[in-house]
């Protein structure tokens, strides 16, 4: 097992100037089956890219020790069969076999020397099994034998995607980077596709289709407005996670507007209290103008308090009226 990490990423587009990441700050597990969500234009593809290093970020690090391999990718020499294809997809087979079988010719000590190290890289590629293993990974993908022995390019581009989904897994270690693999893609061979990666490990997977996410995938990285996130589990489990949080936000949220209005209601009342009390103190000159001076003071704190500013009124004293309401109770 190994960590993909991602420190204070920052990543934006300059023509036009878009910002995709700022100070983006993730840990992934490489042996995950993860669906990458969010709405588009967000930055799914951007963040397979940075993963895959064909973009750079402006500032942050990305460290990852895994190769990775890329859906879509380039498919050279397309008119060979498939087997061809699919086997230099993962590596340099045919390359390798070529040169080692021109060494061995020569059989100089030196061409022997680089035999031996060649060899051993081959084999550690798989080269002397690797026949076996694309035939047995493309019938767990649905597809039959013979389909090895046609020109890749007469095959439907949903089989063409199969294939080259399959050559993700065969090379070793590597971090599989798939964007959109259904677009191609019949019911059927959706199916096949979720089952055949629900048997894998060690990918990152973009795509609309909920049911091909919900079938292969244990953890969710969702790219949101303001932060990017990891859950654990499919895209059902992350959707039921996120109506609950939007549902307490929204709770929260009717809470607060509920207190505020209440607030408001109370500020009104007092406020009005005040002014009446004010206008009472200098109603009459013969009021205890000190006592309710005070009062209507702290009736206006009140008010401030719940406002956050500072009432200013203009005293007028001498104002008869006030003194009935005073010797009532008062503010």
């Amino acid at each position: 097992m190994s960590t993909i990490i991602f420190t204070r990423v920052e990543f934006n587009y300059t023509s036009p100037y878009s910002e995709i990441f700022s100070d983006l700050s993730l840990i992934l597990d490489s042996t995950w089956r993860s669906g990458l969500v969010g709405r588009n234009g967000r930055g799914k593809t951007t963040f397979l890219k940075l993963l895959d290093g064909e973009l750079e970020p402006v500032s942050g690090e990305i460290t990852n020790t895994l190769s990775t391999r890329y859906f879509p990718g380039d498919v050279p020499a397309k008119g060979q069969s498939t087997l061809v294809v699919i086997r230099n997809l993962i590596a340099p087979y045919d390359l390798w076999e070529s040169e080692m079988a021109r060494l061995l010719e020569l059989s100089d000590p030196d061409s022997l020397e680089a035999y031996s190290q060649l060899q051993s890289q081959y084999q550690d590629a798989r080269g002397y099994k690797i026949n076996g293993l694309i035939e047995r990974e493309i019938q767990k993908m649905g597809l039959s034998r013979e389909v090895l022995d046609r020109p890749f390019e007469v095959l439907s581009l949903g089989q063409q995607t199969q294939i080259q989904i399959v050559s993700l897994f065969l090379g070793q270690p590597t971090f599989a980077l798939i964007d959109e693999p259904t677009n191609h893609l019949d019911i059927e061979c959706r199916k096949a596709l979720g089952d055949y990666l629900s048997q894998q490990h060690g990918f990152l997977l973009v795509s609309h289709d909920r049911a091909l996410l919900n079938a292969c995938t244990d953890h969710i990285i969702s790219i949101n407005r303001s932060d990017v996130r990891v859950n654990q589990g499919n895209w059902s489990t992350w959707r039921d996670e996120m109506e609950k949080e939007l549902l307490s936000e929204a709770r929260s949220r009717s809470q607060i507007e509920s207190e505020v209005k209440q607030l408001q209601r109370t500020a009104q009342q007092r406020r009005q209290g005040a002014d009446q009390k004010e206008s009472e103190k200098y109603g009459n000159s013969h009021a205890d103008t000190g006592f309710i001076g005070h009062k209507a003071a702290k009736g206006i704190g009140r008010i401030s308090h719940i406002y956050g500013y500072s009432a200013r009124y203009t005293f007028r004293p001498n104002q008869s009226w006030l003194y009935s309401l005073i010797k009532s109770g008062g503010y």
